[in-house]
């Protein structure tokens, strides 16, 4: 078995090893690929204070989200708006060293409008007319990590790269990486007649550092229909609009203790991107005795069109005080990301006038994403082979209870776990914990609710290439904190 996995590790360091070398102009990978898959729950802070398991209640709007045939569920219409308080926090190890950085943001989180009108004399009850939109991601970010190696350099990479090609060649042929190096002074030819490149600093103790800062976000606008059927049976489905907002600036430097030429130098980069795609959900929810309620919902997989713009630079200093600096174009990419369908299970069981526990399930296969191009020949061949060694299907368990305190107040806390979609060996313990509690006060026709949850999770982080430096362990932990406000009518 240890050998099955030692396989299994090596050919994944293979993999992500070769995807630093893809052609130049190409920055979208399977890294990309997971972030506008992997998404969140948008909510509200009655259903967050509940861990997010809300799938076999509904009348809330986070039906649109988790399971819309909760749409059905609901007695009268209402308008709902949820603002969110996100406060991200990163601890970063490396090489004996560590660097915390992090970044609070507000944002709306959900907005929602539900008309419901009941129907005479039918065994069908009523139905809900809404439109609902919401947050599935919050990329603002901001990681730092720094430490002191020995013997290796991100130059070894560029150089690498570098080999075999004649150096007027090299800015036309990799115009955001080794080019950038040539032309900044940062590696130099082995000797005038071999197309060998070497570090022009290297050995020793190598001060590296990178700081990583994302903003953005991913929405979704869904269109929503639900119906109540004798009081036991609802069911309901949505037509949902994703868009995707999402911008990173890196920048990765190195300071070198033991040289007689280059100091240091400055590694950029930028991404933006942007994009757009439609799903839509179908939903059922069951209540077979007075005490308990079931239920299921399928999300189709989301069809992502994605404008990228990536540009780099590389700038660099001298012991002689000298600086140089280049930056490469500006290259523009579009593609496709098929984010995978999602599979809902929840279970609620009603205490009277007590209250109400639940528990949601949720199986996503991260295998399954796949990556088009859809303006030039390139296949993608080599994201979707990664994807497909480095993504598995992962399990989200949510889980909650809301207590009645009086009348019109009310108590919640949560919890749920969501499994890592990394496979042995890559950030497979990776596994997010989340904690949550809240309270609401609820009358006829106002009710207002606040909420937390504060989750961790950690991650490896390789800063180049696997096989020639240590990876950061980043321990991520994320407070958020949301207010609700509705009305009745």
């Amino acid at each position: 078995m240890q050998s099955i996995h030692a396989t299994v590790k090596e050919l994944i360091v293979a993999l992500l090893t070769f995807c630093l070398f893809l052609p130049a102009g190409i920055a979208q990978n399977e890294v990309d690929a997971l972030r506008f898959s992997n998404t969140q729950v948008p909510g509200t802070a009655r259903s967050l204070g509940m861990g997010g398991a809300f799938g076999a209640l509904g009348a809330d709007g986070s039906a649109y989200w988790i399971n819309p045939g909760g749409l059905g569920a609901y007695r009268r219409s209402s308008v709902e708006m949820t603002l969110n308080v996100n406060d991200f926090h990163a601890l970063a190890a490396y090489e004996g060293n560590e660097a915390a950085d992090g970044r609070t943001n507000l944002t709306i989180q959900s907005f929602s409008l539900n008309s419901t009108r009941a129907i005479d004399n039918s065994r069908w009850k009523s139905y809900t007319l809404g439109f609902g939109y919401g947050k599935s991601n919050n990329f603002h970010q901001q990681i730092r990590i720094d430490g002191e190696a020995a013997n290796t350099t991100l130059l070894d990479v560029f150089a690498a790269q570098a080999n075999g090609t004649s150096s007027a060649e090299l800015m036309d042929k990799y115009p955001f990486g080794a080019g950038l190096a040539w032309e900044s002074f940062v590696i130099d030819p082995l000797n005038e007649d071999d197309l060998t490149y070497v570090p022009a600093a290297s050995g020793g103790a190598v001060r590296q550092s990178q700081s990583i800062e994302r903003e953005g976000s991913m929405s979704e606008t869904s269109f929503g229909f639900g119906a109540n059927y004798a009081d036991w049976l609802y069911i309901g489905g949505t037509l949902s609009f994703h868009g995707i907002n999402f911008s990173e600036v890196s920048r990765y430097q190195e300071d070198f203790r033991e040289t007689d030429d280059l100091k240091s130098y400055q590694y950029r980069q930028d991404l933006r991107a942007s994009g757009a795609g439609i799903g839509m959900k179908l939903g059922a929810i069951a209540c077979p005795t007075a005490w308990l309620r079931l239920g299921a919902a399928w999300h189709s997989g989301v069809r992502y069109g994605i404008s990228d713009t990536y540009s780099a630079e590389i700038s660099s200093q001298f012991l002689d005080g000298g600086s140089e600096g280049f930056g490469s174009p500006v290259n523009v990419f579009e593609y496709v990301v098929q984010a995978p369908r999602r599979i809902h299970g929840s279970v609620a069981f009603v205490l009277g006038d007590g209250g109400v526990v639940s528990a949601d399930y949720e199986r996503t296969n991260y295998g399954a994403i796949r990556m088009e191009s859809t303006e030039s020949d390139y296949s993608f061949n080599a994201e979707n082979q990664a994807i497909g060694m480095l993504y598995r299907t992962a399990h989200r368990v949510r889980a909650g209870a809301e207590l009645r305190l009086a009348e019109a107040w009310r108590a919640r806390f949560g919890a749920q776990y969501m499994q890592s979609p990394f496979v042995l060996g890559a950030n497979s313990n990776s596994a997010q914990i989340g904690l949550s509690a809240g309270g609401g006060f609820r009358r006829d026709a106002l009710f207002a609710d606040l909420a937390a949850m504060f989750s961790r999770r950690r991650e490896d982080y390789y800063m180049y290439n696997p096989q020639l430096v240590n990876p950061a362990s980043i321990a991520m932990s994320q407070l958020a904190v949301m207010l609700s406000l509705g009305l009745r009518f």
